[in-house]
């Protein structure tokens, strides 16, 4: 598996040199010939999401884009974004605030989660008071609004909810009435007709262009088990802590299951615009990794 990713790597690599480079030729044409250079189009951006984060919407403008906010979960986690699998080089240098921008064709409106396959706290009126605590993450990366959505990793619960119902573990399913009977490990953030220059930015600071060669741009972004550290058990707590709602004891979400049935990765059907080892976590990318608990780390979203 290391040689496919070291392939991998290599032939993206090359790519983008071979993209830069035609860059340049055409800069260079443009400037005798003084005929603008148009932007380039690619058909299709992918931001592959893995692990522990939460997917926060603007209800009262939910095409607006997405937050996507990541916990400090104390070292227990790797959080990187990046064009290569396994996450290195990382395009986040530090914790802080980014922005991925670029224009695309987000025309249709996704509409609102499935609460019965997705983990999802929506507050329509703002009467249930829920917020997010952004003191509590340590990365948060806006995104534009995807074109589509498709979950993979698909974990099927034996009892349904997942979560315990029993005081005081109940509030926040009952509140949200999350019951979900099936939850996604990994969503795929799908941009289609993107317009270039896709540029990455940290607060103010002046923006990075993230270069890729057309048709296909998949950037890969870990909140997820750092390899050298086997996770506790109560680690669901960095999770709990990016949210609150207002008159309610803190978030509590408790596993209550037993392990869920979940194909191999390398049995997952994955698009032709994805590859096998896009769906891998970063534990499973290492040659000596263990399985990777798919209840160990959550996603989730919220508005």
């Amino acid at each position: 598996m290391t040689k496919n990713v070291a392939r991998r790597s290599v032939l993206k690599t090359l790519g983008g040199a071979a993209a830069l480079g035609s860059a340049a030729c055409q800069q260079n044409v443009s400037t005798q010939t003084a005929t603008p250079v148009p932007p380039t189009v690619l058909p299709r951006v992918n931001l592959i999401c893995h692990g522990m984060m939460l997917f926060w919407q603007d209800r009262h403008n939910p095409t607006s884009g997405i937050t996507i906010y990541a916990p400090d979960a104390q070292g227990m986690h790797i959080v990187s974004l990046s064009m290569q699998i396994g996450g290195a080089p990382s395009l986040l240098p530090a914790p802080g605030t980014y922005t991925l921008n670029f224009t695309c064709d987000n025309s249709k409106p996704l509409g609102q989660q499935d609460k019965k396959k997705n983990l999802v706290f929506y507050d329509s009126d703002s009467s249930k008071g829920l917020v997010v605590n952004p003191g509590q993450a340590q990365y948060i990366l806006n995104v534009p609004y995807p074109s589509e959505i498709r979950p993979f990793r698909i974990m099927k619960f034996a009892a349904k909810p997942p979560y315990k119902r029993t005081a005081p573990h109940n509030h926040t399913t009952t509140t949200f009435d999350i019951n979900p009977d099936r939850m996604a490990g990994l969503y795929v953030l799908t941009y289609n007709k993107v317009s270039s220059p896709v540029t990455l930015a940290q607060g103010a600071s002046a923006p990075q262009t993230i270069a890729a060669p057309p048709p296909l741009l998949n950037l890969h972004f870990y909140a997820t088990t750092n390899p050298a550290i086997t996770p506790s058990p109560s680690h669901l707590q960095y999770f709990n802590a990016l949210m609150s709602f207002t008159g309610q004891t803190p978030l509590d979400l408790e596993v209550d299951n037993a392990t869920p049935n979940v194909d191999p990765p390398d049995q997952q059907q994955v698009d032709g615009d994805l590859s096998q080892l896009d769906v891998y976590d970063l534990v499973e990318l290492k040659p000596s990794g263990r399985a990777a608990d798919p209840v160990g780390c959550i996603e989730g979203w919220g508005s």
